[in-house]
Order: C-alpha cells, then sequence, then structure tokens
C-alpha cells in the first residue's frame, strides 16, 4: 500500500475513533446522570461529588497542565466564572431530575431565542435576518408540541431549563472576555480546575434551607443502592472529566458541519434511550415536535454557517474597494 494512503487511511481511523469517542461521552452524560438522579435522587449533591471528582483528577494525574500566571489571574477568574458555572450545572442536573431526557433535549434548542438578547446586550455580533426568526418560530412551535403531550411535564423543571440556559450563555461571554479580549495567564486545565474547586463552596450553599437540604439524606445514602448505582455514579464523573477532551480532540479531525450532525444524532439517540428504556412520551404528537425541533436545531445550525459566510464575503468585497480606492 503506498505511504500516503497508509497516512490517509490512519486519519481517517483517528477521525472516526475521535467521533465515536465524542458520541460515547456526549451521549452518555445525559443518559448516566438521569440514571444517577433516579437511583440517587440528589442532583445537587451528584453536583459536588463530579466536581470533587474532576478536581481529584486534575491534581492528581493532570497536575502538569495546570498552570495560573499570577494571583490577579486567578482572582479575576475566579471571581465570577465559577459562580456561573456553578450555577450551570447544579441547574442542568436540577432540570434532569424533574424533567425527561426528551423534553430537555428538545427545549435546549430553544437556547438562541433566550441567549440571543443577552449577546446582544453585551455588545456580541449576532447576526440574524428574515429566515433566522423563521426558524426559530419553527423551534419554538415543534418545542410546544412535544411539551404539550409531555407525560413528565414540570413547571420546575421547565423554570430550571431556562436558568440553565441563560446562565450558560452569561458564562459563555464571562469567559470569551477573560480568554480573549483581557485575557488571563492561565492553561485550559487550570481554568477547569478552578472552576470546579471555587464552584464547589457554590454548590455547598444550595445544600443549605431554604434550597435543597439534601444532607439530611447522606446517612442513608447506602441503604437500597447496588453496585450498579454506585458504577452508574462512578461513570458520571468520568463522563464529565472526558466529554471536554472528547469534543476538542474531535474538533480537531471534522468541520464544524460534521460535530453539528454529530451532536443532533447523539440527541435522537438520548431520545430514543429515553422512550425505549424509561418510558418517556412517544404519542404521534410528541414525535413529530420532538422531529421538528431537532430539524430546527439543524437547520439554525446552517443558518449560522451561512450568515458567517456572507458577513465574510461582504468584509472582503469593502477590503477589494477600499484597496481599489487606495490605488486610484
Amino acid at each position: 500500500m503506498p505511504e500516503d494512503s497508509k497516512m490517509d487511511l490512519g486519519y481517517a481511523t483517528k477521525a472516526l475513533l475521535s467521533c465515536l469517542l465524542f458520541m460515547a461521552c456526549s451521549a452518555s452524560m445525559m443518559i448516566v446522570n438521569k440514571q444517577v438522579t433516579i437511583a440517587f435522587g440528589m442532583p445537587v449533591t451528584i453536583v459536588l461529588v463530579q466536581m470533587a471528582f474532576t478536581v481529584t483528577v486534575l491534581v492528581t494525574i493532570f497536575w502538569w497542565t495546570l498552570h495560573i500566571g499570577s494571583c490577579d489571574d486567578f482572582v479575576r477568574w475566579a471571581r465570577l466564572i465559577p459562580l456561573l458555572y456553578a450555577f450551570m450545572l447544579t441547574s442542568s442536573l436540577l432540570a434532569l431530575d424533574a424533567y425527561s431526557m426528551g423534553a430537555m433535549t428538545v427545549v435546549r434548542n430553544l437556547a438562541p431565542i433566550v441567549t440571543m438578547p443577552i449577546e446582544k446586550a453585551f455588545q456580541e455580533d449576532v447576526p440574524a435576518d428574515f429566515w433566522t426568526f423563521v426558524i426559530l418560530f419553527y423551534i419554538l412551535g415543534g418545542a410546544f408540541l412535544y411539551i404539550k403531550d409531555d407525560i413528565h411535564f414540570s413547571g420546575f423543571g421547565l423554570a430550571m431549563m431556562i436558568v440553565n440556559m441563560l446562565v450558560a450563555s452569561l458564562e459563555r461571554l464571562m469567559q470569551r472576555r477573560l480568554i480573549a479580549v483581557k485575557p488571563v495567564d492561565i492553561s485550559k486545565m487550570g481554568m477547569l480546575g478552578i472552576n470546579n474547586a471555587v464552584g464547589m463552596i457554590y454548590v455547598s450553599g444550595f445544600l443549605l434551607p431554604p434550597f435543597f437540604p439534601e444532607w439530611k439524606e447522606w446517612p442513608t445514602v447506602t441503604v437500597d443502592k447496588t453496585y450498579a448505582d454506585w458504577l452508574l455514579l462512578f461513570l458520571s464523573c468520568v463522563a464529565g472529566v472526558a466529554i471536554g477532551w472528547s469534543a476538542i480532540n474531535a474538533q480537531f479531525y471534522v468541520s464544524a458541519t460534521t460535530m453539528l450532525v454529530i451532536t443532533n444524532l447523539n440527541k435522537v439517540l438520548v431520545i430514543a434511550y429515553g422512550i425505549l428504556v424509561l418510558g418517556e412520551t412517544s404519542t404521534p404528537q410528541a414525535i413529530a415536535g420532538c422531529t421538528i425541533a431537532l430539524t430546527g436545531g439543524l437547520l439554525y445550525g446552517q443558518d449560522r454557517k451561512r450568515l458567517a459566510a456572507k458577513a465574510k464575503a461582504e468584509e472582503e468585497e469593502a477590503k477589494a474597494k477600499g484597496g481599489a480606492k487606495a490605488m486610484i
């Protein structure tokens, strides 16, 4: 076999394996977390355990990747980002505990409707046109169809999902400012470590009255728990560490479009698991709403690419006109 063919085959194999790993981590994260919340019923405590596990792994195994330039860098990052990170993880588990996986997957496609005003408030460039809003209302219609027929509907779960989308948007915007605008001298693993170590303090606050005093249930946590339950908890911790790395690794090999397809395929797998294993809603109306919302998410991703390409073409055209005027 020619050397070039061997290299192409090796690259294709690595690309395939990286995509399969990301799919496994991404799909299993929500599935395992749902099973863990069913088994233990203490979502805030589960978040705390997962964060402690991440810190332990970073300090004992990946300590060489941890870098913090100065005390000022640490303070700038730690004063807000871990708080948002803690809110994001906790609201996600609380929503998953109260709501079905199918509903969470469908409603999360509405994230652009929730986050767009926040990005505008932060003076972020959020290109949108007529078709963008058509797609968003298309997704909204699908989500409404699914929720209307969802046998596991929960007002609290829906509220937690909205909070989760808002906090996730704020966290991303604030992180971008500290990474790209006024960057801190902290490695990516260092940022992850700070988020979890400091975030544990904030999550612990949720265990106090009047919030979720789950610590009262800790003395009886081992009652009726099987080895499978503890294994699920361990796997949820591992998945939490692995998903970030696997996403970065997969993006190295495949395009943004491929990642979008993989993400939507994961959503289908999660919903299928919820229907087949957990007995979540599977009426024709719910399936139709789910299909509309998922295809809308795919269309929205393509619309983002179209608008980005349009903006780039307009920028290049403006530069070309400016260069022509300078020559004259």
